[in-house]
């Protein structure tokens, strides 16, 4: 009987699963995930560059010198106003700086960067014009979305940064 069943299987055919079979499934396999990986990388490295702020390991490195920063413009206990803008006029926004009484600042100069929280590529530096009475407006007419105000006080015995985020 088990002559029978042999010969009926020779007759059909069929082989089976050999190992040449066994390594065309696994090398197509494995073929078809370098493949996905080396899409993801490609699309992963074409759509974001990674580092978005410069120099970052560097920043880490000198953050005792942030801190201390920090410390001098608490003790020197200045606030920032900043007046998104009006629905009338959304072309300028208001800066106003206050010393610790409360009363504004005059004369202080800064230097104002504009970052885009998306993308690094779209940050451009901003001027500031001095108002009466120590307000200070930055034309925003070109922009729209969400922005980063940074700005640095020039002067080095008053130093002041502030940071505001608005939408334009």
């Amino acid at each position: 009987m088990s002559d029978v069943a042999i010969e009926h299987d020779q007759n059909s055919g069929r082989r089976g699963l050999t190992g040449w079979h066994v390594l065309a499934m696994l090398v197509a396999f494995f073929g078809l995930i370098i493949v996905a990986n080396i899409a993801f990388i490609y699309f992963a490295v074409q759509s974001h560059r990674g580092e978005d702020v410069p120099k970052s390991y560097r920043q880490g490195l000198e953050y005792n010198q942030v801190i201390t920063a920090r410390a001098e413009q608490a003790a020197l206990g200045w606030t920032a106003k900043v007046s998104e803008p009006r629905p009338g006029d959304s072309s300028q926004l208001l800066i106003e700086v206050f010393d610790a009484d409360g009363e504004i600042v005059e004369g202080v100069e800064f230097d104002v960067r504009l970052r885009h929280p998306a993308d690094a590529d779209l940050d451009q530096p901003a001027t500031i014009v001095q108002q009466r009475g120590g307000e200070m407006v930055i034309d925003t007419s070109a922009l729209h979305g969400r922005w980063i105000i940074k700005a640095l006080s020039r002067s080095s015995d008053q130093p002041f940064r502030f940071q505001a985020e608005v939408e334009l």
